[in-house]
Formats: C-alpha cells, structure tokens, sequence
C-alpha cells in the first residue's frame, strides 16, 4: 500500500490538531495538578489494565478466525494477528473513522494464505459489524439509565444520543445494502461513475471485475449470517471483548482510587469508540481523550483524576496497538516481500 507525501502531510497535520485539543484540555485542568495525579497511579492496576487490553486483541483474533474458518478455509493464527494488528496500526495512524486498517487487513490476509481478497474483506466487514452490535446495545443502555437515574450535563445525553442515532442509521444501512446485493451494485456504481469523471482509466478496470466481487461478498455475507452457530460464537465474543475493554477502564481508574458504576463505565467506551470513528483526527487522537475528560468529569471524578486515567487507558487502548502494529506491519511487509521473491526464483 504506497504512502503519499499528502497522505503523511495530512496524517501529521490532524495529530498536531488533535494534541492541540488534548492540551487545552489538561491546561483548564493544570498540567502540575495532571502530573501529581500520574506520580500517583498505582502500577499494578495499570498493568492488570494492559493485560485485559492485550487480552481484548486476543478475542478480537479469535472472533475473526470464527467467522473466516468453514469447511473449506482454515486460517493460521500467525498470519491472522499479523494481518489484524497491522490494520489496528493504519486505524490508529489515519484520520478514516477506523476504516483504514480494514482493506489493508484484508489485502495482508490475502497475500498470506492465498484466499480471494473479496471473500476475506466480507469476513472484515462482517467482523466489524459484530464489533458494533454490542456498542449500541450498550448505548442504548446508557442513555435509558442515565435519564433515570443520573443527574450529568444535557451535552454527555446528546453526544451519546447523536453517536447512537449516527451508528444504528449506518449499520442498518450497510445491513441492508449487504442483503439486497442489487441495491448494492447501483449504489456502488454511482460511486465508480462519480470517480470515474477524474479517473476513468482506473475506474473502467474495476468496472469488469466489480460485479463478480459483489456477488462473491454478498454470498459470503449470507453464508455468514445463516451458519447460527458462528453467529452465536462471535456475538458471545464481541460481548467478551467490550467486556474486558471495560474492565480496562475500570482497572485504570482503581489506579487512581476510584470506582464508578457500570453504567458511567459503558457511557465512557460507547463515546469514546465512537469519537474513534469520526474521521476527524489519527483513531480520534484528541477528541476522544477530550470526550472521555469531560464526561469522567460530568460524573463527578475530580478532573485531575479524570485527565489522568484518560491518559493511561488511551495509553492501552490506543498507543499500546500503535506499538504493537507497526511491529507486525513491518513484519508483514518482510513475510510478502519473501515469498514474491521466492516465487519470482520458482
């Protein structure tokens, strides 16, 4: 996948906005009073914290090699974690609302085992909308328990309202488009025809092949969907994986002496995973940190505290996979380049 010198330009550029967000924030707040809060942290709980983080990546592994494994395929473990936390990199490092790791995911699968790269990108597709059903549920939860018996900020109740109307119309949307493959085709069609007015010769050579790939994607995404026990598998998962992404949150604060209730806990990650999606900064770099400092501190948790514990878990949540999955990136990069050049010999 070739970088561009605008892409790298544009990528540093809403970092620079987003660490800007993130210290006019910690200004308000003090950076003295941020400081003594971090020196205070106990580091037990934190690495309890980066456990249930890794931990969570390892569900998010097996949950996908559930949906990719039948009777026809078996996927390795080595190349599906190389493949997932590469894209965890590209998600983190680009302003696309954590939809530009999934193609690469996709395209590194592919290369390694071989698999139709149409056929591999339906399992992403399919992966994260396990991802995002227990997301909204969540929400949903949220906002009824917090008109009843929360007194927060009238913004902490529209930003969660406005995340989960946003969503729940874009996931019924891509449902619908996934099930009614014809829809699908025109929609798509309207997109190549839109890019084909700049770039035609590119946009006529995935013009031949764009209907065999639908109806290869929409045969998967069926196949997926009607196999009752993989979809039961990977929604017990995907609940699996927001659970310990909580249980994250929760060690992080018992870091700084504090507890809250499940409620603020399932607030915060529904929020702050959908600031992660809003192609505004790299994986919501600034605003959800903003997002997650406002709303501990609508809770009543003393702000120092909260710009504290915000650091530390977007420290597991966020720069932890950016570690992580620039290694397996330039892992993968060498494993592809390898076997092109012992092809090549062949």
């Amino acid at each position: 996948m070739k970088v561009t010198r605008n892409r790298v330009l544009k990528t540093v550029a809403t970092f620079s906005v987003g660490l800007i967000i993130l210290l006019v924030l910690i200004r308000q707040v003090g950076f003295e009073e941020a400081y003594s809060a971090l020196q205070k942290a106990d580091l037990t709980f934190v690495f309890f914290g980066m456990l249930a983080s890794l931990f969570s990546l390892f569900l998010a592994g097996i949950r996908w090699r559930v949906i990719l494994n039948d009777k026809y395929t078996s996927v390795d473990m080595k190349p599906l974690y190389l493949s997932l936390l590469s894209g965890a990199f590209f998600n983190n490092i680009t302003p696309a609302g954590k939809g530009g790791g999934e193609p690469l995911r996709a395209y590194l699968l592919s290369k390694f085992t071989g698999l139709d790269g149409g056929k591999v990108f339906a399992t992403v597709i399919s992966d994260r909308i396990f991802d995002t059903l227990p997301y909204v549920l969540l929400g949903y939860f949220g906002i009824i328990e917090i008109a009843y018996f929360w007194n927060v900020p009238r913004a902490v109740v529209v930003t969660l309202s406005v995340a989960l109307v946003f969503l729940t119309a874009i996931l019924a949307i891509v449902l619908y488009l996934l099930f009614n493959i014809e829809h699908g085709k025109k929609l798509v069609m309207r997109i190549l025809d839109f890019i084909g007015r700049f770039m035609p010769d590119k946009v006529q050579k995935y013009e031949e092949k764009l209907e065999d790939t639908l109806e290869l994607f929409n045969n998967t995404i069926r196949e997926i969907a009607h196999n009752r026990k993989k979809v039961i598998y990977a929604t017990t998962l995907s609940l699996s994986i927001w659970a310990f992404w909580i249980l994250r949150t929760y060690l992080v604060l018992l870091a700084f002496d504090t507890t809250v209730s499940f409620t603020v806990l399932a607030v915060v990650a529904v929020v702050a995973s959908f600031m992660g999606m809003v192609p505004f900064s790299p994986g919501g770099f600034g605003t959800t940190e903003g997002a997650m400092i406002l709303l501990f501190s609508g809770f009543g948790i003393e702000p120092s505290i909260a710009v504290g514990a915000t650091l530390v878990d977007r420290v597991l949540s966020y720069w932890l996979p950016i570690v992580l999955g620039g290694l397996t990136l330039g892992v993968s990069h060498r494993v592809i380049s390898r076997n092109k050049n012992t092809a090549v010999k062949m």
